[in-house]
Formats: structure tokens, C-alpha cells, sequence
């Protein structure tokens, strides 16, 4: 379910599989659906969810996508989504890699996590770095250099905002919010599973 605000694309908050299914059908590109997603960001940027983005290469990684897809070379049901990392997954995309901290301000991994890594090996397209609380220390995405994720469920912006939960709030609140069509979390005490129902997301 996704929440009650503007969308700019009839994508927005369609479900991965509805996506991953129309990829392989051809009824829409990687190209429009990952143009879909980045007017969503464009759109919703009020709830701090992402805190660097990446959408030339995103559409760059998209145009490949859909060429192995006409050469019948698609890597899988991911080969084309957009989604979406959490700041704590190291990249060598040239994006800074800072755990919401100020510590690692301007940090440029040199080395890509396995976790993106396997994403990147699928065709998945990132879209850049989500919000989360300072070293994943922290339930509501409100400890962050960047400043707190505001939920998508919202009434307003002013003192009655809603957290998003955390530590993984902006990846449940991208997904929730049809920013992206999936989102890598992390979990030591609960920072995707509390996410999840505190953006009412249920499967």
C-alpha cells in the first residue's frame, strides 16, 4: 500500500513484481520506468529520503538494461528495476559512502559491498544513497547529519511529521512512497522489520 500523496507517474507504488512483469512482457522499459522513479524523487524530496543520487547513471544502466533485454540476454527477474541503498552499503560509484555521519563526510569507498554488488550483477539500477540513522544507532531515522526522514504518511510537514522508523526508514519510506521499486535495509534490532509496519507496509 502506498501512501496517500501526489504521484507523478501511474508507476509510482507499483509493486516489483508488477514491474519486474511488464519488463518482461515489453509493455514498459527500464529507461521509463527508471525516469518514473527519479520524477517520484524529484517529487517527494520534502521527506528526506534520499541523501545522493545517481540518476545519470542510473538511466545510462537502464538504456543497458533494455538493450540485453532486446538481445534476449536479461539477468533475471531484477535486470532493469530501480531501487534504492541504504547509506551504510559501500559503492565505487563515486558517491560518498557516510552512515548519516559526519565522521565520513566525503568518504569514497574503494571497494563495492557484496550486498550491491549482487544487485549490480542482476541488472538492478541504483538511484542513489537513502537517509538512516547515524551508524544504523537508532529506530526513527531521526539521528542523521542529514537531518530526520519524515514518514510519507505525514498529515504535515510541522510539528505533527511522523517518524519513518529506523534505522532503515528511508528505504521502507522510498519503497512505500513509490520512489523506487525495492530498497536495501539492514537489521540488528529490528531497523527493517519496524520500518516496514510503521510505513503500513504489508504484504
Amino acid at each position: 500500500h502506498r501512501p496517500s500523496l501526489r504521484s507523478v507517474s501511474s508507476w509510482a507504488g507499483r509493486s516489483l513484481t508488477d514491474a519486474s512483469a511488464a519488463l518482461a512482457n515489453g509493455s514498459v522499459t527500464s529507461v521509463a520506468l527508471t525516469q518514473a522513479c527519479i520524477d517520484q524523487i524529484d517529487a517527494t524530496k520534502r521527506f528526506n529520503m534520499f541523501v545522493a543520487t545517481t540518476f545519470d547513471s542510473a538511466l545510462a544502466q537502464a538504456s543497458e538494461s533494455d538493450a540485453r533485454r532486446r538481445d534476449g540476454r536479461a539477468r533475471g527477474p531484477l535486470d532493469g528495476i530501480p531501487v534504492g541503498v541504504k547509506d551504510i552499503f559501500c559503492m565505487q560509484n563515486g558517491v560518498p559512502t557516510t552512515a548519516s555521519s559526519k565522521i565520513l563526510q566525503g568518504f569514497v569507498a574503494p571497494y563495492e559491498s557484496t550486498a550491491t554488488q549482487r544487485l549490480l550483477d542482476a541488472g538492478a539500477i541504483p538511484l542513489g544513497k537513502l537517509n538512516m540513522d547515524e551508524f544504523a544507532m537508532g529506530s526513527g531515522t531521526t539521528y542523521s547529519t542529514f537531518g530526520p526522514t519524515i514518514n510519507p504518511w505525514s498529515s504535515d510537514l510541522g510539528d505533527r511529521a511522523l517518524v519513518a522508523g529506523g534505522s532503515s526508514g528511508a528505504s521502507a519510506a522510498a519503497v512505500a512512497s513509490g520512489c523506487c521499486f525495492a530498497a536495501l535495509g539492514s537489521d540488528t534490532g529490528g531497523s527493517v522489520r519496524q520500518v516496514r509496519n510503521v510505513l503500513r507496509m504489508f504484504f
